[in-house]
């Protein structure tokens, strides 16, 4: 094969496969350094960082659900006050242009120059243990203004030409209750970015600027194609609409309303989908805004579209061929200095919503997951020193038409749960226990992955914060699946002291010394009518213990009874059961949210405008 040539001006399909390889190759080496250098917990063992890739104007050519971008500098700096060797740092949610959701996020960003010659930028964000503000974290879930949750930093030089300002960075680290750390987040992210570079720059040297730049807008212009040709194609035209909620009962005395509607219509023809939130609530007097524009919407809704098309890379070509309308004065996009520091809430919804949509106009998708639940544990140690220890749980992901949910799944990619070893090392806590959760999976032909279970017993007196959603309304099951169950906090489970914590958002709880902290988080909706799961399937699950030899009968119909040291199935028995549970059981539902959600919606504090909450009407 002949050798390409770095002059050559037309991309051919060979050379953008070279140069999207090489910039998701770039991507992964800036988050391993981060990894491996980083302080903060949630980034060095969660990996709840993202690191992205774009072109000179701004465009995202690497994969990510979502990212920050660089278009916060374009409006304050001309393209020639940008220098090589310049970094740039800010967290300031309101002059992000919608690409940080909350302060603890701090992003670092640099541009990579071949030859004086700006050919695109490379950036991370981490989730760093302490940014200030009034909780240790940043994220107080009673907070009603964003200066309650931090320092806001907006877009500023760190570097200048490759020179520091220190005055910026003791400034920030100064506003911190563990600036060592945020210290070494924000070394970590500034080297990172630095290696991005470099790829970029090994890049030109081998194809030439003019090349490189070609196959970037080629690699955006083929993932429209993709989606176009190959994606949209496996789902109707139609109008889908789903409402889904995020709870907020007695969270801030301000806020009245028990639970807050994001609502999202997909309307779909050959050529494009189109969001809209028409319908979504108003600012809520509490940490759940989040001031995004429909392009971040876009990105975040739009890598569902990998259900689909397993092979397609998303990035800024997404946009191309789908829009998305937020209305004014809504939650998502709410007026400063609106808090918003647990934005993840209504960012996970809109993910399954937006899931919800793709069952609605499809044979089957992938059902609800909430992957996401934060607690924290802070106070002072033996030696007086301040700590707060935090965690992102994993729990169970949603079934999906072809296999069960994962098993304890975390929201971020790459992303585990932090080890025992690491966690009593740095921290005066104790993990006692760490396992499955049995029968927290929905029941379904394909299952809800079952979520986790971890004891942590507190050796000083401590305070307990918790932020989660999917305490009191389930994880959705889809076609004919159940519901998964919700996340549960007890303190001093099993004892005469046992606390079942009744909301899942609070600022403090007070744990005394020798308290036991039971952290049980959801399970993923299951996909598929529970009765045509093979009995088979359903006796290996109870012998792996995922599922109880009770909930094998009651939501699956399956008789497993014990013979010695083996469990087998009662086949004769089994088809009885199923026969009679099938006469007698109400419809399969399209979208099952379970018996708690259809009482809330009776009494009223639940506010549908449908019935259910959704609708599908199909071209």
């Amino acid at each position: 094969m002949a050798a390409i040539s770095v002059q050559q001006p037309v991309v051919t399909p060979l050379v953008a496969q070279i140069v999207e390889g090489a910039v998701e190759s770039a991507k992964f080496e800036i988050e391993a350094a981060v990894d491996r250098t980083a302080r903060s917990l949630l980034i060095k063992e969660q990996h709840d960082y993202r690191a992205a890739i774009f072109a000179a104007d701004g465009t995202s050519v690497s994969s990510a659900s979502f990212c920050a971008w660089p278009s916060p500098i374009f409006t304050k700096w001309a393209i020639d006050q940008v220098h090589p060797d310049d970094v740039f740092i800010w967290n300031d949610v309101y002059l992000s242009e919608g690409g940080i959701g909350h302060l603890p996020d701090v992003c670092v960003t640099r541009p990579a120059f071949y030859e004086d010659r700006l050919i695109g930028w490379t950036q991370v964000f981490g989730h760093t243990d302490d940014i200030g503000g009034m909780l240790p974290g940043g994220m107080p879930p009673s907070a009603t203004e964003v200066y309650q949750e931090g320092i806001m930093i907006p877009p500023l030089k760190l570097y200048d030409r490759g020179v520091r300002n220190d005055g910026v960075y003791e400034m920030i680290l100064r506003n911190s209750r563990f600036p060592e750390k945020l210290q070494g987040d924000i070394d970590a992210e500034v080297a990172a970015t630095e290696l991005g570079v470099r790829r970029l720059q090994d890049l030109c040297r081998r194809l030439g600027p003019d090349t490189v730049e070609a196959a970037f807008e080629e690699i955006v212009a083929r993932c429209a194609r993709s989606l176009q040709q190959d994606a949209f194609p496996l789902f109707q035209n139609g109008e889908y609409y789903f409402e889904d909620f995020i709870e907020w009962d007695g969270v801030t005395p301000q806020e009245k309303r028990r639970f807050i509607r994001l609502a999202l219509k997909m309307t779909k023809d050959d050529e494009r989908v189109l969001w809209d939130f028409t319908g979504t609530d108003s600012q809520v007097a509490g940490s759940i805004n989040w001031p995004i524009p429909g392009h971040f919407v876009e990105k975040l809704a739009g890598s569902h579209f990998r259900t689909l098309h397993h092979e397609l890379v998303v990035n800024d070509g997404v946009s191309r061929v789908t829009n998305c309308f937020i209305p004014p004065d809504t939650l998502l996009q709410p007026k400063f200095p609106a808090a918003t520091s647990n934005r993840m809430w209504p960012m996970l919804r809109i993910y399954s919503m937006a899931l919800a949509l793709f069952n609605m106009a499809t044979p089957g998708c992938a059902c609800d997951s909430d992957t996401n639940t934060l607690y924290g544990i802070y106070g002072s140690d033996a030696d007086g020193n301040y700590y707060f220890y935090h965690e992102l749980p994993g729990a169970g992901q949603g079934g999906r038409p072809f296999a069960d949910g994962i098993e304890v799944a975390n929201l971020a990619p790459e992303a585990r749960n932090t080890a025992a070893e690491i966690a009593e090392s740095a921290y005066p806590i104790i993990e006692e226990a760490c396992d499955v959760r049995l029968d927290s999976g929905g029941a379904g032909k394909f299952r809800g992955g079952n979520g986790h279970r971890k004891e942590i017993r507190v050796e000083n007196d401590a305070d307990l914060t918790v932020i989660t959603d999917r305490y009191v309304l389930p994880t959705w099951g889809a076609h004919g699946g159940k519901p998964g169950a919700t996340h549960r906090y007890t303190i001093n489970p099993g004892t005469a002291e046992e606390r079942v914590i009744p909301r899942g958002k609070f600022d403090k709880e007070p744990l005394a010394a020798g308290d036991l902290l039971r952290v049980e988080t959801a399970g993923g909706g299951g996909w598929g009518d529970a009765l045509e799961r093979e009995p088979e399937r359903v006796r290996m699950d109870v012998v792996r213990r995922l599922v109880s030899p009770e909930l094998a009968l009651s939501d699956y119909g399956v008789v497993v009874e014990r013979s010695g040291r083996e469990w087998r199935v009662d086949d004769t028995e089994t088809e009885r059961v199923r026969d009679e549970m099938r006469t007698k059981r109400e419809p399969l539902q399209l979208i099952d949210r379970g018996p708690k959600f259809a009482a809330l919606e009776r009494e009223g504090a639940i506010r549908t405008t449908l019935p259910g909450g959704f609708s599908a009407n199909p071209a």
